[in-house]
C-alpha cells in the first residue's frame, strides 16, 4: 500500500520501502490491484534488490495498473516520489513469496463468496477484486430483523442493509492484537451502491446464528447516496463522508477476536 493508506498519498513524498521474503531461497512478487498516480509528476520506482542501489527494473506513473513484477534475487525495493500538488489514491498490491526461479503465481481473479459458508478469510492487510452475483444458494437474512436491524447499532445513518441480501460477498477478518479496525471498500468518486454489515464471528456456528436471526451485528453502514466508497475509519479518508457513506471508529478491539463482514452491492 502507498504512504496514504486508504486515502490519498501526501504531497512532497519521497519514501523507500524494501520487501524481502521471510524464507531463504524465495523471491517477492508484487501484484498490483489498483494504481492511480498523478501522471508524469508522481512516480513509483522498483529496484531488483534490497536497496535503491540495485538495478532499476520499472518506473510507473499515471493510472494504468502495472503487470506483476518478480524479484530475481529475493527482495524488491520501492521508491515513491510525489510533487507538491494533486495527490491521488496511489496503489494497492498483493505481496507474494515463492521459490526463486519458479513461475510467478497468476494475478488474482475476482473473488466470489456469495454465501456465509464461502466467506473469504482475511489475515493481513489485503486488497482484492470481488465479483458479486446474486445472493448465492442461501438467503442468510432479511431486512428489519435481529441479524439485520433497520436501526444502525453504532452510527447515525439510516440503518443496516435496508434492501436485504442482494449481491453479496462474505469475509472473515482475523484480528490478532489490541487496537482499532479500519477498512474501506470501493474508491472515492466511484458509482454504484456498496453497503456492509459486521457481526462477531466464532466459526461456522455464526453463519447459522445469522440465518436463524439470533446474532446481532456490531456495526453496519447503509450507503444512502450510492457513492461507491464505504467503510469505517477515523479520520475519514479523502472522499469519505460520515453518516451517508462511512461509519466512524468509536470502539476498540481489546483482545483477539474475529469478525464476519458482509459486503452488499445493491446495483
Amino acid at each position: 500500500m502507498d504512504p496514504g493508506g486508504t486515502g490519498n498519498y501526501p504531497d512532497n513524498s519521497d519514501c523507500v520501502q524494501t520487501i524481502c521474503p521471510g524464507t531463504a531461497g524465495q523471491c517477492v512478487t508484487i501484484q498490483f490491484t489498483s494504481f492511480n498516480l498523478e501522471n508524469n509528476w508522481d512516480f513509483l520506482y522498483i529496484y531488483n534488490g534490497n536497496s535503491t542501489a540495485a538495478p532499476l527494473v520499472a518506473t510507473y506513473t499515471g493510472t494504468t495498473v502495472p503487470a506483476q513484477i518478480t524479484a530475481t534475487t529475493g527482495c524488491l525495493t520501492l521508491r515513491f516520489t510525489s510533487d507538491g500538488s494533486v495527490p491521488s489514491t496511489g496503489w494497492l498490491a498483493n505481496i507474494i513469496c515463492a521459490p526463486c526461479g519458479s513461475p510467478p503465481p497468476p494475478p488474482p481473479g475476482p473473488t466470489v463468496a456469495s454465501d456465509c459458508a464461502q466467506a473469504v478469510n482475511i489475515c493481513t492487510n489485503s486488497s482484492f477484486q470481488i465479483d458479486p452475483n446474486g445472493s448465492g444458494s442461501v438467503v442468510e437474512f432479511t431486512s428489519g430483523s435481529i441479524s439485520n436491524p433497520s436501526i444502525n447499532p453504532g452510527s447515525a445513518n439510516s440503518g443496516c442493509l435496508l434492501s436485504g441480501e442482494l449481491n453479496s460477498t462474505w469475509m472473515v477478518v482475523n484480528i490478532a492484537t489490541t487496537g482499532t479496525l479500519e477498512f474501506s471498500f470501493g474508491t472515492a468518486g466511484g458509482s454504484g451502491c456498496l453497503d456492509w454489515i459486521m457481526w462477531p464471528y466464532s466459526g461456522p456456528v455464526s453463519c447459522n446464528q445469522i440465518i436463524n436471526n439470533t446474532l446481532a451485528p456490531i456495526r453496519c453502514n447503509w450507503n444512502a447516496n450510492c457513492q461507491n466508497f464505504t467503510g469505517i475509519a477515523t479520520p475519514l479518508p479523502a472522499g469519505g463522508l460520515d453518516a451517508p457513506h462511512f461509519a466512524l471508529v468509536i470502539f476498540m478491539f481489546l483482545f483477539p477476536i474475529n469478525v464476519m463482514i458482509y459486503l452488499l452491492n445493491s446495483c
